[in-house]
């Protein structure tokens, strides 16, 4: 299985991005594939 973790948050490293860490750490253990070439990926076209 794969899971793609998004942070929307305007703020990089908030509330959002600490609770998308701890998520992602414990996918990590127990096997999920996590894409690691998304995680520093922003989007900034989308939302304006």
């Amino acid at each position: 299985m794969k899971v793609l973790l998004v942070n929307g948050s305007p703020n990089k490293t908030g509330c959002t991005f600490t609770a998308l860490s701890v998520i992602a750490e414990t996918l990590k253990e127990e096997g999920v594939e996590l894409p690691e070439q998304e995680k520093n990926r922003v989007a900034t076209n989308f939302i304006r």
